[in-house]
C-alpha cells in the first residue's frame, strides 16, 4: 500500500516537475528570441561601424591624394613627366597608407573608363585592368559601394576580401573611384566573441551566399550552401525576402538538432547577419536537474513538493527579471540591473547583462559629458552658433543659446515660432536679398565665406557679422547644410561712426582757421603737415603737396640765423619733456617779384610715449610777419640816433653785448673803439646848432665809409661816438683804417680824440 501511495505520490511530483519545465520553456525562449536580436543588431552595428571608419579613411586618402585633379587633368596634362610625378606622388601616399593601416591591402585610383591609373596593391603586383566587379557610375557619385566577398588565391590562408569604394568628382563631374581592398579578419574575429550559451551560433554572409564572418567550428566554411551536410539554413534562408522582411526569426535544425535563429539584414552593404542557438542548450539545466528532482521525491516527499515549487521560483524570477531588463533596454534606460542573486547558468546570464548594461551606461554617459561639454564651449564663444538647411527661407536644423540671445528672443522655442523657423526671417528685410546673394554664391564656389546684416529687436538695430561654411557632401533629405557663427558689431560700428563724426569735426575746424597745423615726428625727424591747401599756399606762396590731408616731408627752408635757435628749442622741449613752448623764426615765402623771408611764429605741444617721452611735438605755425616787422621797427626806432642814423647808447651796448655773449672761444679778436671831437661846443656857439649836427651828420658818414659794413656804429650822446670792429683780422690795418678816418675828418677842419681797446 506504502507502495502504492509512495507511487501516487510520485505523480504530483513528475506533474510539478513538468509543468515547470513547460512554464520555464515557455518564458525562456521569447527572451532567447530577445536576446539573439539583439546579439544580431549589436553585431550589424559594429560591422557597419567599422565600415564607416574605414569609408571615412578611405574619403582622407582621396581627398589627400590629389585624385580631383589627376583625374580631370588626365587629357590636359602637360608632359609625361609631369603625369609621372603625379602618379609617383599618388603611390607614395597609397604606401604610406598601407603602412599606417594593416587591415588596408591594396589600393586603387581609376578614370572615368575604368583604367587604373595608380595602385598599390602586394597580392597583385603586376595588375594594369580593372579588378572591382561592381564599377561606381556617374549616377551614382554621391554614393558609397561594398562588393562581395573575395578570396584572394594568392594568400596561402584563404584570406577575404571586400572592396570599398568612393567616387571622385571634379568640376565636370564625375571623374572616377577610389578603391581600398580591406581583410575580413577584423569582422571574423568579432564573430568568434562568446555568446550567452556554448552554443551560440553567429554568421555573415553577403548578397551572393559568400561568407564574410562565421564563428565557431564554421570558420572555414566560405559560403552559406557549405552548411548544407550540417543544417538546412541555407534552404530556410533562401526562401526569405530580405528587402520586404529585413528582420525576423527562423527554426532550423544544426547537427540534427532544432535550433532557434534570428537575422538581420543590411541593406546598405546587402549582408546578412545571422545569430542562434540550439534549444537543447536553452533546456540543459532543467534535463539535469531532472535526477536531483527523482532523488528529492524518492527520499523526502514533502521536500520534494517544496523543491520544485522552489525550482519554479529559481527560474522563472531570473527569466522574467531578464525580461524586464530588455524592456528597460527598449526604453533606453541603460543603469538598470538585475539585483537577484541566481545559482546555475542564469548566474552568467544575469552578470553578462548587468555588464552590458554597465558598458552601455558608460558609452552613454561619455556621450553625455561630451555634449555637456560642446554646449559649455558654444556657449563661450564670443558669437552664436547655427546650422540651417539651404532650402528657400534657409530653415534652421540647430541653434545655440548665445545665437538665441543675439537674435532678441527669449529662448529656442520662441525663436523658432516667431522666425517661422528661418533663417533669413531673423534679417532685416532690406538685408535680405544682399545676404542671400552671398550664400548662393559661395554654395556654388568656396562654399565658404561672410556677410553683415542688421537685426531689429527691442533695443533697436543691432549689427551682427557672420562667418559661414557649406561642407561639399550633401545630407540625405536636407542637401546642403550651412554652418555658421555670428559675433555682434553694434559696438564696434557706433565706435567707426564716433571716428567718422569726430573726424568730420576736425576737418571743419581746420577749414575755419588760418594757421597751418602740423606734427613733427621724433623718429622719423621730419613734418607730417596736416593743414588745408589754402592756408599753405596763403603763408608761403606755394601750392599744397600731392598727398591730400596728410603730407609728409621738410620744412620749407629757414633763415639759417634762427635755425639754431630753432633747433635748440626743439632739443629743451624733448630734454626737459616740456609739455609745451613757442619759437618765431623766418621762413622763405615764394613771390613772383622774388623769394623773401617771413616771420612766422611755431607754437609747440608735446605728445609723449608710454615711457613719458617726447614721441611727437604737434603744433600750429602763424604767420606774424607785419606783427614781427612793426615791432622790429619800433625797437630799432628805440635804439637808433634819428639824427646820425646810427644806434644810440642802448642799442650799442646791447649789440656788442649780444656779440660778446656767442663768442665760442675762438682766437678771434674785436676792437672797439672811443671817438670824442675836440672843441664841439665852441662850433655848436660858434656856427649854431644846425651847422654841429651837419657836422655830427659827417662824422657818422666817414665812419661807415671808412670801416666795414659788419661792424658796429654808435653815437653814445653829444659828440661821443663809438665803433666797434667785428673779428678785426689784422693791427697793421687797424692803424691804416685809424689814419684814414683822421685824415677824413682833417678835411672837414675836425679834429678828435681816439680811444682804441
Amino acid at each position: 500500500m506504502q507502495t502504492i501511495v509512495f507511487s501516487f505520490s510520485l505523480i504530483p511530483a513528475i506533474v510539478v516537475m513538468v509543468i515547470s519545465i513547460a512554464s520555464f520553456s515557455a518564458r525562456f525562449e521569447p527572451f532567447a528570441r530577445q536576446m539573439l536580436a539583439y546579439d544580431a543588431d549589436l553585431y550589424a552595428n559594429r560591422i557597419q561601424t567599422y565600415l564607416n571608419y574605414q569609408f571615412m579613411e578611405l574619403n582622407r586618402i582621396r581627398d589627400n591624394m590629389d585624385t580631383r585633379r589627376q583625374l580631370s587633368m588626365e587629357d590636359t596634362i602637360g608632359t609625361n613627366q609631369t603625369r609621372a610625378a603625379y602618379l609617383a606622388s599618388i603611390h607614395n601616399q597609397m604606401t604610406s597608407h598601407l603602412a599606417r593601416h594593416p587591415e588596408t591591402q591594396a589600393l586603387y585610383v581609376e578614370d572615368k573608363n575604368r583604367n587604373i591609373i595608380a595602385y598599390q596593391d602586394p597580392l597583385y603586383p603586376g595588375r594594369s585592368s580593372h579588378i572591382v566587379p561592381l564599377p561606381l557610375e556617374e549616377g551614382t557619385v554621391h554614393s558609397r559601394i561594398v562588393s562581395s566577398v573575395i578570396t584572394a588565391p594568392a594568400s596561402s590562408a584563404n584570406d577575404v576580401y571586400v572592396f570599398l569604394g568612393l567616387p571622385v568628382v571634379g568640376d565636370s563631374g564625375y571623374q572616377g573611384s577610389v578603391f581600398s581592398v580591406m581583410e575580413l579578419s577584423y569582422l571574423r574575429n568579432l564573430a568568434q566573441d562568446d555568446g550567452m550559451f556554448s552554443s551560440t551560433f553567429r554568421l555573415v554572409y553577403d548578397s551572393y551566399g559568400s561568407v564574410v564572418a562565421v564563428s565557431g567550428n564554421g570558420k572555414n566554411y566560405w559560403s552559406v550552401q557549405d552548411l548544407d551536410n550540417r543544417s538546412n539554413l541555407s534552404s530556410k534562408l533562401a526562401i526569405v525576402d530580405m528587402q520586404e522582411h529585413p528582420v525576423g526569426a527562423i527554426p532550423f535544425l544544426l547537427d540534427g538538432e532544432r535550433s532557434i535563429g534570428q537575422y538581420l539584414y543590411i541593406p546598405e552593404l546587402g549582408w546578412t547577419v545571422f545569430t542562434s542557438i540550439s534549444t537543447k542548450d536553452i533546456m540543459s539545466p532543467i534535463l539535469d536537474t531532472i535526477p536531483v528532482f527523482i532523488l528529492f521525491t524518492i527520499l523526502f516527499m514533502v521536500a520534494l513538493i517544496l523543491a520544485l515549487n522552489h525550482i519554479s521560483t529559481l527560474f522563472g524570477t531570473p527569466i522574467q527579471a531578464l525580461i524586464d531588463g530588455m524592456e528597460h533596454v527598449r526604453r533606453h534606460d541603460y543603469r538598470y540591473h538585475i539585483e537577484i542573486e541566481s545559482k546555475y547558468e542564469f548566474n552568467a546570464i544575469v552578470q553578462a547583462f548587468n555588464a552590458l548594461m554597465d558598458h552601455v551606461a558608460q558609452d552613454t554617459e561619455d556621450l553625455r559629458r561630451l555634449n555637456t561639454e560642446l554646449d559649455t564651449l558654444t556657449a563661450n564663444l564670443p558669437g552664436g552658433l547655427f546650422k540651417c538647411s539651404l532650402a528657400d527661407g534657409l530653415p534652421f536644423l540647430l541653434v545655440s543659446e548665445p545665437f538665441v540671445t543675439l537674435a532678441g528672443y527669449p529662448d529656442k522655442k520662441t525663436l523658432i515660432n516667431e522666425s517661422n523657423n528661418s533663417f533669413l526671417q531673423t534679417i532685416h528685410p532690406d538685408d535680405r536679398v544682399s545676404v542671400e546673394m552671398v550664400i548662393r554664391t559661395a554654395s556654388s564656389g568656396t562654399m565658404l565665406g561672410s556677410f553683415e546684416y542688421r537685426n531689429t529687436n527691442a533695443s533697436g538695430i543691432q549689427w551682427i557679422s557672420c562667418s559661414f561654411k557649406i561642407p561639399e557632401v550633401e545630407t540625405k533629405d536636407i542637401g546642403l547644410i550651412l554652418f555658421g557663427m555670428a559675433v555682434d558689431t553694434t559696438a564696434m560700428h557706433e565706435a567707426f561712426e564716433q571716428v567718422r563724426t569726430s573726424d568730420e569735426r576736425y576737418r571743419i575746424i581746420l577749414e575755419q582757421t588760418d594757421e597751418v597745423i602740423f606734427e613733427w615726428s621724433m623718429v622719423q625727424k621730419r613734418f607730417l603737415f596736416i593743414s588745408r591747401e589754402k592756408n599753405w599756399i596763403r603763408m608761403f606762396g606755394l601750392p599744397f603737396p600731392p598727398q591730400a590731408n596728410l603730407l609728409t616731408g621738410d620744412l620749407y627752408e629757414m633763415h639759417p640765423a634762427d635755425r639754431v635757435r630753432f633747433e635748440a628749442t626743439l632739443k629743451e622741449l624733448v630734454e626737459l619733456s616740456l609739455r609745451s613752448t613757442r619759437i618765431e623764426v623766418r621762413l622763405t615765402k615764394m613771390e613772383a617779384k622774388g623769394d623773401k623771408y617771413i616771420w612766422t611764429r611755431f607754437l609747440l605741444t608735446s605728445l609723449f610715449d608710454n615711457q613719458g617721452g617726447v614721441e611727437r611735438v604737434a603744433g600750429r605755425i602763424q604767420d606774424i610777419h607785419d606783427e614781427k616787422v612793426e615791432s622790429l621797427r619800433l625797437i630799432g626806432l628805440s635804439q637808433t640816433d634819428s639824427l646820425t642814423a646810427l644806434m644810440n647808447r642802448r642799442g650799442f651796448q646791447a649789440s656788442v653785448t649780444r656779440i660778446l655773449e656767442v663768442a665760442d672761444g675762438s682766437q678771434n679778436h674785436h676792437v672797439l673803439i672811443m671817438i670824442d671831437v675836440d672843441d664841439f661846443k665852441t662850433i655848436n656857439d660858434t656856427h649854431g646848432h644846425l651847422f654841429g649836427d651837419n657836422v655830427l651828420t659827417k662824422i657818422a658818414l666817414h665812419l661807415k665809409t671808412t670801416f666795414r659794413a659788419t661792424d658796429l656804429f654808435g653815437r653814445l650822446g653829444g659828440d661821443e661816438f663809438a665803433v666797434f670792429l667785428v673779428n678785426f683780422p689784422d693791427r697793421e690795418i687797424l692803424i691804416r683804417k685809424i689814419t684814414e678816418l683822421l685824415a677824413n675828418l682833417r678835411q672837414d677842419n675836425l679834429s678828435c680824440s681816439i680811444g682804441i681797446a
